[in-house]
């Protein structure tokens, strides 16, 4: 038998074959295609941003990509959907977020689905980092404001950003995530970011309009002069008051029992505690610990033998006796005797409520003022503005 050489060319082809991508099975360069196609998206946050192409930044030391797009802008700034649907995930409603900070993940009208992450403040409610309603299942049009750039989870207060994902199913990537060649789901925003602000697909003036421009001397666009403008600067500085929602105060919103209970903890630097004994304060609702360092100095009582009713309204009277008590002020008094003799001191309605006397300890050590018309209103809910200055002249007394 005689043996035949294979001429180099045939060698060179039948290796060529043999090292053929087999037909079906794409190629780094079709994954790279797919992973970084152009999406069809409004841009999400309104105004003047940054952003560059760091998709593949590494993360945890080298083991992860990043995976999305930071969109930088300040604190406060409207975030608006990028696509049609419904909110299929949502954190810290309760006020509590996770660690990664507040997080809403919509399932688009495309099929993908896409996430905004660290909106709001991780210290601040959920006002702060999602617009009111917003709940999983709930439905949202393209380019309507969901909620709020912001700092939350483990982004710096000092780079508030945007961090914006989209995930489809159906996209493989061709680099190492976390120890795999591929990785199953995700599409790099950049792009696609690029294509709607080269379109002029992004909210528009009337969006910013609504924006809350906010300084080092002004925190709150809400508040900009009156009577408890400077008090609540002064609280603002001193980290005891926040605000309702990111730039802004709500100054004629009424103050919560818990959020009164949290301003005289913040405003003393009351130590916390576990809210023993009030059935209905959950441990995980943000403001449990406040509740519970109240109740142990002996500050607030509950609204019943067993509750506390964080989520009722705090009444003038309600803030006179848990400030008196946080004072230690002498409550033992002749009260009828005491307001014949101190004219000045005497408010047309006081009389006839549980904290008569604490008003009028309040209004002796000039903490606690009353109306024009020379009412005090003790069962009146008590303003945020009001409790700001009722507070600030407390710690100064």
């Amino acid at each position: 038998m005689r043996l035949t050489r294979t001429p180099l060319t045939a060698l060179l082809t039948l290796l060529a074959a043999a090292l053929m991508v087999p037909p079906g099975v794409a190629t780094a360069d079709d994954l790279r295609s797919r992973y970084e196609e152009v999406v069809d998206i409004t841009f999400p946050v309104a105004g003047d941003t940054s952003y560059i192409n760091d998709y593949e930044f590494d993360r945890g030391g080298g083991s992860r990509k990043h995976q999305a797009t930071d969109i930088m802008a300040p604190h406060g700034r409207p975030v608006h959907a990028a696509q049609g649907g419904e909110v299929s995930f949502i954190t810290g409603l309760d006020n509590n977020p996770p660690s990664y900070g507040y997080m809403v993940t919509i399932r688009g009208d495309d099929g993908r689905s896409y996430s905004y992450i660290h909106l709001g403040r991780q210290d601040g409610p959920a006002s702060g980092a999602y617009v009111s309603g917003l709940s999983r299942g709930t439905r949202v049009e393209r380019g309507e404001k969901i909620g709020y750039v912001g700092s939350s989870g483990n982004a710096s207060p000092s780079a508030p950003h945007l961090h914006f994902e989209i995930k489809d199913p159906s996209i493989t990537q061709p680099y190492p995530v976390a120890g795999n060649y591929t990785h199953i789901g995700r599409i790099n925003p950049y792009f696609s970011l690029r294509a709607a602000e080269d379109r002029g697909d992004i909210p528009g003036a009337e969006v910013l309009a609504d924006v809350c421009e906010t300084s080092e001397d002004k925190p709150f666009c809400d508040v900009s002069g009156g009577a408890h403008a400077e008090d609540i600067k002064r609280l603002f500085d001193s980290e005891v008051v926040r605000g309702c929602e990111e730039g802004r105060y709500c100054p004629d919103d009424t103050v919560t029992r818990a959020e009164a209970v949290a301003l005289i903890v913040r405003g003393w630097d009351l130590p916390k505690a576990d809210p023993n004994g009030f059935d209905d304060v959950s441990p995980n609702r943000w403001f449990a610990e406040y509740v519970g360092g109240a109740a142990a100095a002996d500050v607030t009582e509950g609204c019943d033998e067993r509750a506390f009713c964080p989520d009722r309204g705090l009444t003038r009277g309600e803030m006179a006796s848990l400030l008196a008590r946080k004072l230690d002020l002498d409550l033992d008094i002749d009260l009828e005797a005491a307001l014949v003799d101190d004219d000045d001191l005497t408010f047309a309605d006081l009389g006839g409520t549980t904290h008569d006397a604490a008003i009028y300890a309040l209004a002796e050590t000039d903490i606690a003022r009353g109306y024009g018309d020379g009412s005090f209103r003790p069962n009146r809910d008590i303003s945020r503005a009001e409790m700001a200055s009722f507070i600030q002249r407390a710690l100064d007394w």
